[in-house]
């Protein structure tokens, strides 16, 4: 800090002295001009510096060539300097060579610059090879260290400081925080001289990341000045931890709020299931002026993915700033909405207009097919993602997997998953949602015996999801035998775990089609004393920006009976056609009949959006359960006699249907 003071002292004295000899009689010298140069030169090296902007400081570099001061120490310097701070290593470290007396200054943000590549090997020599390391430099590398998740080099270098500044303490406590070690970081925390109202931030994060929000809340009361970074923090961590409404309160307390403010709301909102309100938020920090960021726009459109609001979705982005929307974060956000609104072209459209892609990106391109019902183009672009040289990631696998399973690629699928399990496919550890995959997959291919094995083999405790994915399994393939058995693992699990009726009403099925009606009676009994009440079917259809929502049943929608009369008229046509209800395997309570299985909230939002849209219109339904087999055969029905392109978005993914066929391929 001091050193960077110096430095606009020196330049400040520059400008005067400039001043001066510009009132003297033919001061205009050849010297004058190079120093008038260099000095602006300065300026704008420092401005690009601190932009981040490297188009412009290459640019200025040129002129710096141009005007034959490239060998000027202090030029040579801030070029080293502006290279760094733009991640362009190859540049800086040419440069960085080049000095014969390179600052501190420029040392410490090469050093930084590797960190933050990861070349954590190349900064550790770099650093080992500077003469006079100053606190400042063992901060940096400390900061580095803390930052990649090196806990022991971190460790190491903090206690080789003769003064740790107040940066490398909050950065070994936020790195304990972050690694599991609540209580190093809570040591570290109470050990500091004097802690910083930094210090007492880092620590607010790091309780309400581990969980600890009374804690964090206790330690936010006590402190006597507090900044907006305090404010923020203490909401993040309670809507870190599903307090949404005490973040909200004290959102509304907070004396100042920056953008950051306005981002942590939203996105607690977002990320504890209330989109609606973190869209609401969006509007009223429009409304106030102030300038949404890339967070602000990644959390938005996170919150219009939720609600399938695909047309709030494009109009974001059409008021988006070109610049902000090329940014590598909001451009995998808008891939990732358009996915999840059933509009995997357009997700297509955002992924090959960008400029540069991470593994984010393909993995929000991959999970767009997968959910949309596209499973083979999904595989498609996994295998060439690994040929471009990204290597995947966990999330990139389970949705890689999860298209394996849903599309019947049984073989790719299993091979894919043998590696994973392996050990030695990109570094990546099989966890449990890549064992659920798996279990699915085997599911679904009929190897019952195996998904079976599989459960009982894993490194993990085997919880509902598994025992129910193998038990709807069982269903599909009338394995009544295997199915008594699954259900007993069910119903063994805390109680907690069985208060869902689905896997009681699957097995109460599965004894109704193989005609054991004493066996499915008992069944139906414990659903009425074990199980909490099934939750409604509701869909939701968008038309002309008004959403309605409907229920089986649905007594409520003001004009129900305008649906009710289209959906009459719409199955008298389908049986003249030779319909007839699939109540097979309907997950259905034992007062359901087919009248109500023909009412199925989905069935009704279609003869709504059938009433009051064009011939040629498309519909984009949302329901919040898996889509029944009779409803989904009527669709495809409907899709062709009116045609018609239907999506229905259920809990688990798209299904579009055109012309008689949907994209699951009756998979799903």
């Amino acid at each position: 800090m001091f050193q960077r003071r110096r430095e606009l002292g020196a330049l400040k004295l520059q400008r005067r002295w400039l001043r001066t000899m510009a009132a003297l009689p033919g001061a205009a010298t050849e010297a004058v001009r190079n120093l008038a140069a260099k000095t602006n030169l300065l300026d704008a090296l420092g401005r690009a510096t601190k932009s981040k902007s490297l188009a412009e400081g290459k640019r200025l570099h040129s002129q710096v060539v141009e005007q034959g001061l490239n060998h000027d120490p202090e030029l040579q310097n801030q070029l080293v300097q502006m290279y760094s701070a733009c991640g362009s290593l190859e540049d800086a470290r040419k440069l960085f060579d080049a000095v014969a007396c390179p600052k501190v200054l420029s040392w410490n943000m090469l050093i930084a610059a590797y960190g933050n590549a990861g070349r954590i090997p190349e900064a550790r020599r770099l650093f080992e090879r500077m003469p006079g390391k100053t606190s400042a430099s063992w901060t940096t590398m400390v900061t580095m260290y803390a930052k990649s998740g090196h806990k022991e080099e971190a460790k190491s270098m903090f206690d080789s400081t003769r003064e740790p500044s107040t940066i490398a303490w909050n950065a070994m406590i936020s790195l304990y925080a972050h690694t599991g070690q609540l209580q190093e970081a809570k040591s570290m925390f109470h050990r500091m001289p004097e802690p910083s109202v930094a210090s007492y931030n880092v620590m607010i994060s790091a309780l309400g990341y581990n969980g600890c929000v009374s804690e964090a809340k206790s330690l936010f009361d006590s402190m006597k000045d507090r900044t907006v970074v305090s404010w923020n923090a203490m909401v993040t961590a309670f809507a870190q931890n599903a307090r949404v409404d005490e973040a909200e309160k004290l959102f509304r307390e907070m004396p100042d709020k920056s953008v950051i403010s306005w981002n942590a709301m939203i996105a607690g909102f977002g990320q504890n299931g209330r989109p609606k309100q973190a869209l609401e938020l969006f509007r009223r920090m429009d409304l106030e002026g102030l300038q949404p960021s890339r967070m602000t726009y990644c959390s938005v459109l996170d919150a219009c993915a939720n609600l399938t609001a695909s047309s709030l979705g494009r109009i974001i982005c059409d008021g988006m700033d070109e610049a902000l929307a090329k940014d590598i974060s909001v451009a995998n956000s808008i891939c990732n909405m358009y996915g999840k609104c059933g509009l995997p072209e357009l997700a297509r459209q955002t992924f090959l207009e960008m400029t540069y892609r991470d593994v984010v990106s393909w993995t929000a391109i991959i999970a767009a097919y997968a959910q949309n019902g596209y499973s083979s183009e999904a595989l498609d672009i996994f295998r060439i993602m690994v040929q471009a040289g990204v290597e995947p990631n966990g999330i990139t696998l389970i949705n890689t997997l999860s298209a394996c399973s849903h599309g019947a690629l049984f073989d790719e699928g299993s091979d894919i998953f043998s590696s994973l399990v392996s050990g030695d496919y990109y570094g990546v550890t099989a966890n449990e949602s890549h064992f659920l995959c798996a279990i699915d997959l085997l599911g679904r291919a009929g190897y019952l015996k195996d998904a079976e094995t599989l459960i009982t083999k894993m490194p993990f405790k085997a919880g509902a999801v598994a025992w129910t994915s193998l038990l709807s399994a069982c269903r599909t393939f009338r394995d009544l035998k295997r199915a008594g058995r699954v259900a007993n693992h069910l119903f063994e699990l805390d109680e907690s775990s069985i208060k869902d009726p689905a896997p009681y009403v699957m097995l109460s099925n599965i004894y109704a089609s193989a005609g054991d009606r004493a066996a499915e009676m008992k069944l139906r009994d414990q659903i009425r004393i074990k199980c909490r009440k099934k939750l409604p079917g509701k869909s939701t259809i968008t038309i002309k920006g008004q959403t309605n929502e409907f229920y089986s049943l649905d007594e409520t929608h003001p004009r129900r009976d305008d649906a009710y009369n289209e959906l009459r008229r719409l199955f008298q046509t389908m049986k003249e056609a030779g319909y007839v209800p699939d109540t097979r395997i309907a997950e259905m309570e034992e007062e359901e009949t087919e009248q109500s299985l023909s009412y199925h909230s989905e069935k009704l939002a279609l003869a709504f959006g059938v009433l009051n849209t064009p011939p040629e219109a498309s519909l984009c339904i949302v329901k919040n359960l898996r889509v029944c087999s009779d409803c989904h055969n009527v669709i495809k029905f409907l899709s062709k006699h009116l045609n018609r392109k239907i999506a229905v978005r259920d809990a688990t993914r798209f299904h579009h249907f055109e012309n008689g066929f949907c994209s699951c391929r009756d998979c799903w």
